[in-house]
C-alpha cells in the first residue's frame, strides 16, 4: 500500500517540487496540517476552508496542488458535496495524472450513487498501484452495492491480505451474508468481534447470520449483546422478537419499545409488531420522506411485513413482500440478503 509523505518532508524529498518557497512558511504549513486527511479534530467545513485558503496562497504548485484538490475532494465528499468533490478530484488528476486522487474521485462517485464511474476510477487507482488496500475496499463495496458479491468478496480479500484491520472483515462478511453463505459471514464477524468487542451493529448481523442458519441460541446471544451494547436499536429488538416468537412463541418488544425512540422510522414496523396498527398503516408510514428514504422505509416494511405474516401462517403474502423487499431494497441492506433466505425457504421442496 502506498504510503504518503508528509508535505512538509515531500517538498524537500523532490527538490522543492511542491511549494513555492522553501522552507515553507509558517503559514502554509498550518493550512498544509489542517487540509490533510489526518486532520481529524477539524469537521470537513473546517478542512474545506483550510484547503482553499492553501490552494489559494500560492504557497504549493504541482503535485502540491493535486494534494491540496484531492484532500478538499475528500472533504466535499464528507460534507455531502458530491459534486464539488468530483470537479475537485478531476482538478488534482489533472496535476497529477498518476497520482492518488482517483480513489477519492470514485469516493464522490459512489456517494452520489454511480457505482459504475466509482469502479472505473477504482480500476484505475489498482492499475497505478496494486498494493493500494483502500482502493481495493472501496471497489469491493460498489460491487456489493451493485449486488455483484462474488467481486465484492474477491475484493475484500484481496485488501486483507493487503491491511488485515477490521473493516475488509466486515465489508466480507456482509457479503457473505447477503449470498446466504452464513458460515463464511459468520467466520468474518468473529474477526471482528476479536478486534471490536463493542460493536453492536457486527453482533446484530452475526445473531441474523446465525438464525436463518439454525444456530438458535448463538443468535440469541448475539441479539442480546448487541442489545446491551446500543439498548436503543429498534432493528435489534425487532430481530430479538423475531427470535423470541420463533422459539418460545412470544416476544419481548413491548418492554424494549420503552428504549426506542417512538416518533421517527421504524417506529411503525414495531407498532405493527405490537398490534397497534395493521400492515396496510405501516406500508403507508413508509411512503413518508424524500425518494431514497421512502425506497429504504417501503424496503424495510415490505420484509418485516412478510415476516409479520409469516408469523401468523399467510405463506402466499409472506412470499409476495419478501419477493418485493428482494426485488426492490438495496442491494447493501440487511433485509435485502434476509428477503433472498426468505424466499430459499418457502420454495417448494
Amino acid at each position: 500500500m502506498r504510503r504518503r509523505v508528509r508535505p512538509a518532508l515531500a517538498g524537500m524529498l523532490i527538490g522543492g517540487a511542491w511549494f513555492a518557497t522553501s522552507p515553507v512558511s509558517a503559514q502554509v504549513q498550518q493550512l498544509i496540517d489542517s487540509c490533510g486527511k489526518d486532520a481529524s479534530a477539524l469537521s470537513p467545513s473546517q478542512r474545506i476552508d483550510s484547503c482553499t485558503a492553501l490552494i489559494q496562497s500560492g504557497g504549493v504548485f504541482g503535485q502540491g496542488l493535486s494534494w491540496a484538490y484531492e484532500n478538499r475532494c475528500s472533504a466535499y465528499a464528507a460534507n455531502g458535496q458530491a459534486d464539488l468533490a468530483i470537479a475537485d478530484c478531476n482538478r488534482a488528476i489533472e496535476f497529477d495524472p498518476t497520482g492518488p486522487a482517483y480513489v477519492a474521485r470514485g469516493n464522490a462517485f459512489y456517494a452520489r450513487g454511480d457505482a459504475d464511474q466509482a469502479i472505473g476510477d477504482y480500476n484505475r487507482a489498482i492499475s497505478l498501484n496494486s498494493k493500494d488496500a483502500a482502493a481495493y475496499v472501496n471497489r469491493g463495496k460498489a460491487f456489493y452495492a451493485k449486488g455483484d458479491n462474488d467481486r465484492a468478496i474477491a475484493d475484500y480479500s484481496q485488501a486483507i491480505q493487503l491491511d488485515r484491520t477490521a473493516h475488509p472483515y466486515n465489508s466480507r462478511g456482509d457479503a457473505y451474508l447477503s449470498k446466504g453463505d452464513y458460515e463464511h459471514a459468520i467466520a468474518d464477524y468473529d474477526r471482528v468481534v476479536e478486534l471490536d468487542k463493542n460493536n453492536p451493529r457486527v453482533f446484530l448481523k452475526r445473531g441474523v447470520a446465525n438464525l436463518y442458519l439454525g444456530a438458535v441460541q448463538k443468535a440469541a446471544a448475539d441479539l442480546s449483546r448487541s442489545s446491551e451494547l446500543d439498548p436503543h436499536d429498534p432493528y435489534t429488538a425487532i430481530w430479538l422478537d423475531i427470535l423470541g416468537k420463533r422459539s418460545r412463541g412470544t416476544g419481548q418488544l413491548a418492554k424494549a419499545a420503552t428504549s426506542i425512540d417512538m416518533n421517527k422510522w421504524p417506529a411503525p414496523i414495531v407498532r405493527l409488531y405490537l398490534g397497534q396498527i395493521t400492515a396496510a398503516d405501516a406500508n403507508a408510514a413508509a411512503t413518508n420522506g424524500d425518494t431514497a428514504t421512502k425506497k429504504a422505509q417501503t424496503c424495510e416494511a415490505n420484509f418485516y411485513g412478510g415476516k409479520f405474516a409469516s408469523q401468523r401462517g399467510k405463506k402466499d403474502e409472506a412470499r409476495r413482500l419478501f419477493e418485493l423487499a428482494a426485488a426492490e431494497c438495496p442491494k447493501s441492506f440487511l433485509e435485502y440478503g434476509a428477503a433472498n433466505s426468505e424466499l430459499r425457504t418457502l420454495r417448494p421442496k
